[in-house]
């Protein structure tokens, strides 16, 4: 941890002091699994998720397993690595090698709503920091960015009525 325990941005080159990369796997690669990979799941996340630096599709899985040979035949034509197949999403989520999975099932999810925080601030916080063309100082114990009010009018806004987001959460 940095003595002032704080997050600095430099420009949209980001750092975050005092936190490992827990959700990088091997070589920071990011080992996704997609589940259902008929239209949605083949058309969306699997043919465009192996083309992101540093991401992996580790594994599919569907009940439907006469999917995987045209799928798996996807994979060898694009040069990629072939991953694991599953039939049963039970036996996926066993699997402790993936660190992220792509469903449209919110029953799965494995990741807590701190973690979902922490990665919507820094988007937050780079935006902040292209847009006001500096370097921000961020402190994640207030959730303020340090000696700068025209940056931290820009992590809020004016919502209309009825809605309320108290100041104090």
């Amino acid at each position: 941890m940095c003595p002032s325990g704080v997050l600095n941005l430099q420009g949209l080159g980001l750092s975050l002091w005092g936190t490992s990369p827990s959700w990088a796997g091997a070589n920071d690669r990011v080992r996704s699994a997609v589940v259902g990979i008929r239209s949605q799941g083949f058309g969306r996340h699997i043919r465009s998720y192996p083309f992101l630096p540093n991401v992996e599709v580790a594994a599919i899985c569907d009940v439907d397993e006469n999917l995987f040979p045209e799928r798996l035949k996807w994979f060898e034509q694009n040069k990629k690595p072939a991953p694991k197949t599953y039939v049963d999403i039970r036996k996926l989520l066993e699997d402790k090698s993936i660190d992220a999975i792509r469903a449209n099932d919110p029953s799965i999810v494995r990741g807590n709503v701190e973690d979902g925080h922490h990665g919507c601030s820094l988007i937050h916080l780079a935006n902040a920091s292209y847009r006001l063309g500096r370097s921000l100082n961020f402190d994640p114990a207030t959730q303020r960015v340090v000696n700068d009010d025209e940056a931290n009018r820009l992590l809020t806004r004016e919502y209309r009525k009825p809605f309320v987001v108290p100041q104090q959460v």
